[in-house]
């Protein structure tokens, strides 16, 4: 699939396909994550009680908007080099399509609203700890431009830019880590890829009892 029709499917068809996407929302996108909740039932819970529509596993929109949320993913574990040209922009989005599609095909949660992709995965039990990711992205994604606008880190070279924060949690000892990305490089290509401003939170916690 090639990057055009990735941004085409998803900002053209995406919509019309789930009823009831465009359902406006004031509450911080990453609010369904910041409560402790022993499976990923609960977190599923949570994205629809916030209006979110969880997407069937290997359906179309679900690669649609796979397709979406893994390339921030992917960009936080290649570090791309700034897109430049067409090949960049469309070799990096066929590449999160395909790697999104093995990498969610189990334990975790992909969801579509208003135009926003998400994912949620919650890892197996480590010691007394559980470790939670939550990705939300989009071609413009205003909670990451605002983060963004406000302390943005990059480096030379590197076709990502990353601002970060802590976020209490009550009643737990570690916070939740926010990133806010976006991925950089020449305007007319970068705007080919449907995930270029993301929200990335992680997070361990004891389970509840």
């Amino acid at each position: 699939m090639r990057a055009g029709r990735i941004v085409g499917w998803v900002l053209g068809g995406l919509m019309a396909l789930i009823p009831g996407a465009a359902i406006a929302q004031d509450a911080p996108l990453h609010t369904p994550c910041l409560t402790a909740h022993a499976d990923l039932s609960g977190y599923i819970a949570a994205m629809e009680s916030e209006g979110w529509t969880q997407l069937e596993t290997d359906s179309e929109a679900w690669r649609a908007a796979v397709a979406v949320v893994y390339q921030p993913v992917q960009a936080v574990q290649i570090l791309p080099a700034p897109f430049e040209s067409l090949e960049d922009a469309t070799r990096f989005a066929e590449s999160a399509a395909e790697r999104g599609a093995r990498a969610y095909q189990y334990g975790t949660g992909v969801f579509f609203r208003d135009g926003v992709s998400a994912s949620i995965q919650l890892g197996p039990p480590m010691g007394d700890s559980l470790r939670l990711s939550c990705v939300f992205a989009a071609p413009d994604l205003p909670q990451a431009t605002e983060m963004l606008a406000e302390d943005a880190m990059s480096r030379d070279g590197i076709g990502l830019s990353m601002a970060t924060e802590d976020i209490a949690v009550a009643g737990q000892d570690v916070p939740a880590r926010l990133d806010a990305l976006r991925l950089d490089g020449t305007p007319v290509f970068t705007a080919m890829l449907a995930g270029r401003e993301a929200l990335m939170l992680t997070w361990r916690f004891a389970p509840p009892t």
